[in-house]
């Protein structure tokens, strides 16, 4: 279930963003996918919705979003921005029981809240931030801290599938969006 380290030696750091209001004032921000790239987003300050693949999902503070290659996601249209998020994107992430680029299966929900490892990841991403735009010859060492936040992803995510929490929040999902379906087909009848 965990990395070897031969497929830990594959993964490559491609990216570090801090994305706050000025960022986005300046970029454009559309629902975008990347092919062979995973990204995993840390929520540092304040809420909002987020879209990964054809959900879209509340998000705050010590959250963790964790974006497929080739899924669809990013912030919903039409909001301002009242989130600031950290993110690294990496290449060649791959386990042997799904896609390259992929850390969950599709039906799993993609937003974890880190709860006491919030401030474990906030600090990481933000030493990976700093490090990364004070020069590129630190990518070395932003990978290898890179490295160390997926490893405890990847462990969130299995202790929260081993504890059975997946398969009520997976039927608590499926309500909502057949509630959410029901009434954006009949919003303009009488509803009781």
């Amino acid at each position: 279930m965990y990395f070897s380290a031969e497929q830990l030696n594959n993964i490559q750091l491609n990216g570090v963003f801090f994305v706050d209001e000025i960022y986005s004032r300046q970029h454009a921000h559309m629902v975008h996918k990347h092919e062979g790239i995973l990204e995993l987003l840390y929520i540092a300050k304040g809420e909002g919705r987020y879209i990964v693949g054809n959900r879209g999902y509340v998000i705050s503070e010590g959250d963790l979003v964790i974006c497929n290659a080739g899924t669809f996601h990013g912030e919903a249209p039409f909001s301002k921005h009242p989130i600031e998020t950290y993110c690294i994107a990496l290449s060649g992430v791959k386990t042997d029981k799904l896609d390259l680029g992929c850390l969950i299966k599709t039906e799993q929900r993609p937003v974890l809240a880190l709860n006491e490892m919030a401030s474990v990841i906030s600090q990481s991403m933000k030493n990976i931030y700093k490090l990364f735009t004070d020069t590129k010859d630190n990518l070395p060492i932003c990978r290898q801290f890179s490295l160390g936040v997926l490893m405890i992803i990847q462990k969130l995510i299995f202790e929260h599938i081993y504890q059975g929490n997946i398969a009520s929040e997976q039927k608590n999902e499926y309500l909502i969006r057949k509630i959410t379906q029901y009434l954006n087909n009949n919003y303009t009848k009488q509803l009781t």
